[in-house]
């Protein structure tokens, strides 16, 4: 069975230390968004892809949750499971773990658009080299376990079941 793709590591920076001597929340979404960028790189949406076609990916939708802080100078680690995909758009999941013991540290749920920047900005479906990236990773997920958090709302109360 394939394994989430390992796409980002790095090591929590003092700048990104909050009053709470933690890793500021903001800083969660910045360093996934650096391994979001890591995985368009994997598909070929690439810095020359962005420049040469005026094309590239726009977050639509994400949820960050956080489950364990962080401290200064702290090594983690980020994984990729894609959700799903179709011919313009993904659905990506990431965990981002510490590198010591593994525990998770956060999770990050987003859906991602192919846009065309020059045509106004417009949704395009990806070229057929890119769309192929996209469809074997999604494939090569597709039997991977469902996060248990994915795709869930966001709520102060529990919604109650069919009757």
């Amino acid at each position: 069975m394939a394994e989430p793709l390992l796409i980002h590591e790095g090591r929590v920076s003092s700048d990104w230390i909050d009053y709470n001597g933690h890793m500021r929340d903001g800083y969660y979404v910045v360093v996934c968004s650096d391994a979001t960028d890591n995985l368009m790189d994997h598909f070929g949406i690439d810095q020359d892809y962005r420049e040469q076609t005026r094309s590239t990916a726009y977050t639509l939708e994400l949820k960050i949750r956080f489950l364990a802080e962080l401290a200064e100078d702290e090594p983690f680690f980020i994984t990729a499971q894609m959700l799903g995909s179709d011919s313009k758009r993904y659905h990506l999941y990431l965990r981002m773990f510490r590198k010591e013991n593994g525990e998770p540290a956060a999770t990050h749920e987003s859906v991602m658009l192919h846009v065309d920047q020059a045509a106004g900005p417009a949704s395009v479906p990806f070229p057929d080299e890119i769309a192929a990236r996209v469809a074997a990773l999604t494939k090569a997920h597709k039997d991977l376990p469902f996060p248990d958090d994915a795709s869930r709302p966001i709520s102060l109360t529990k919604k109650k079941a069919a009757s």
